[in-house]
C-alpha cells in the first residue's frame, strides 16, 4: 500500500510505503515566489488545502517508486484534500485501487474554512469525484460513514476508530484518594486543532463560584498543554485564576500518570456544530480509568462515552455546563466503565479491523 499522509513518519511498516506532505525550505526568487503565490491563490478559490507542489512532488517521485516496488493499492488520506486529489491522479493514471479516508468532514460539516462561495460547490463536486473512484471508503466515526452510504450508496464504507496506544499508559495505576478538593483535567489544548467557544465554559464556572458552591480550596481545572493568550484572558476576565490553572505540556505517559493519581475527573470538550466529531483525547481518556466530564452532546464521542459507561454527557450551554460541574461537586457523575467495550478502541484491535476491511475489497 502507497499510503499519501500529512503526518510526521512513524516506524518503518512492512508493506506500507509513506509519501508525507513538507513544506518548501528552499528560498526562491522573488519573481517565482509571487506567480506561485498567485496560483496558491487560484487553487485556493476551489479548496484552500490544495497543494500542487506536494502533487508535483509525488508524481514526479511515483513511477520511478512503482518500478522498483509492487503497489497493490494506494492509501489517501484527508485532510487535507491534496492527498485525495494526488490518490485519484495517480489511481487514474496507473489503475492502481483507491481507499479514501475521511478523518474529518470534507463536504459534510466541513472542516476547511471557507475562503469564496465556490468552496462549497467545489467540495461536493469533488467529493463525489472522490467517492465514485474510491474502491472503499474508510471514516474515523460513524456518522461520517452513515453520511457516505446514504449520500452516495457507498456499499464499501467502513468505520475505523483512532483508538488509543497502549504503550502510552505503561506504568498507569489509577490511585486517586478522594479529599475535599475536587480536581478536574483537560490534558491538551481545547482550541488549537478547532475553534472552540470556551465562554459557556468558565462562565459556568463563575456563576459556581459566584453561588459559593466551589472555591479555591475545594476546586480546581487543570488546563494541561497549549493554550492562547485569548483563553488566558477569558479566564482572568472572569477572575477565575485561582480556579483555573494552566500548566505545559505534558509526555503522554507522564500525563497519564500524573492524572490517574492526582484528578477525579478529565474534561472533554467537543463541538456543538459537529456531530462526527470523537477529539483523540476521548478515547484515551476511556483507557485512563477516570470519569469524564463531557461536554459533548450530539458528537459521536457522546455515544462512545454512554455506551462505555464512563462518564456523564453535557450540552454546551453555560446552564449545562453548570449543572454538569454540580454534578462532579456532588460526586454524581456516572462510572460503571464497561472494559470489553473499551478494549474495542484499543488501536490494535482497530488496525486489524482495518486490515479486515481491505481484505475484503483487495
Amino acid at each position: 500500500i502507497f499510503s499519501i499522509e500529512t503526518y510526521p513518519p512513524p516506524p518503518p511498516l512492512r508493506d506500507v510505503y509513506r509519501f508525507f506532505s513538507f513544506p518548501s525550505a528552499k528560498r526562491e526568487p522573488a519573481l517565482k515566489r509571487f506567480f506561485r503565490k498567485r496560483k496558491r491563490s487560484f487553487y485556493s478559490f476551489f479548496d484552500p488545502s490544495l497543494d500542487y507542489l506536494w502533487e508535483n512532488a509525488i508524481e514526479k517521485f511515483f513511477p520511478k517508486f512503482l518500478q522498483k516496488n509492487k503497489i497493490d493499492a494506494l492509501y489517501a488520506s484527508f485532510p487535507p484534500t491534496a492527498s485525495l486529489s494526488i490518490g485519484l491522479k495517480l489511481s487514474r493514471k496507473y489503475g492502481l485501487p483507491l481507499i479514501s479516508e475521511f478523518r474529518d468532514g470534507y463536504a459534510f460539516e466541513p472542516i476547511i474554512p471557507k475562503k469564496s462561495f465556490f468552496n462549497p460547490i467545489y467540495f461536493a463536486y469533488f467529493e463525489r469525484k472522490i467517492v465514485e473512484n474510491s474502491l472503499a471508503i474508510v471514516s474515523v466515526s460513524e456518522t461520517l460513514t452513515d453520511y457516505f452510504k446514504s449520500a452516495y450508496g457507498a456499499k464499501n464504507a467502513f468505520t475505523i476508530f483512532n483508538g488509543y496506544e497502549r504503550e502510552d499508559f505503561a506504568g498507569v495505576r489509577r490511585e486517586r484518594k478522594k479529599d475535599s478538593k475536587i480536581k478536574v483535567v483537560n490534558f491538551g489544548s481545547i482550541c488549537v486543532s478547532k475553534k472552540r467557544n470556551v465562554a459557556p465554559l468558565f462562565d459556568a464556572i463563575a456563576r459556581l463560584k459566584s453561588e459559593k458552591k466551589l472555591s479555591a480550596d475545594s476546586f480546581e481545572l487543570s488546563l494541561i498543554g497549549r493554550y492562547s493568550k485569548d483563553e488566558r484572558k477569558i479566564v482572568a476576565k472572569r477572575g477565575l485564576n485561582d480556579l483555573v490553572k494552566f500548566y505545559p505540556l505534558m509526555d503522554k505517559n507522564e500525563g497519564f500518570k500524573k492524572i490517574a493519581s492526582e484528578y477525579d475527573y478529565t474534561l472533554l470538550y467537543g463541538l456543538p456544530d459537529e456531530s462526527y466529531v470523537i477529539p483523540s483525547k476521548t478515547l484515551e481518556y476511556l483507557r485512563l480509568g477516570t470519569p469524564i466530564l463531557a461536554v459533548c452532546k450530539g458528537n459521536d464521542a457522546a455515544k462512545i462515552i454512554e455506551e462505555t459507561a464512563t462518564g456523564t454527557i453535557s450540552g454546551f450551554s453555560e446552564n449545562e455546563i453548570r449543572d454538569l460541574f454540580l454534578a462532579a461537586i456532588e460526586r454524581k457523575i456516572k462510572f460503571s466503565p464497561n472494559e470489553e467495550k473499551i478494549a474495542f478502541y484499543d488501536r490494535r484491535n482497530q488496525a486489524k479491523r482495518l486490515a479486515e476491511a481491505l481484505s475484503s475489497v483487495l
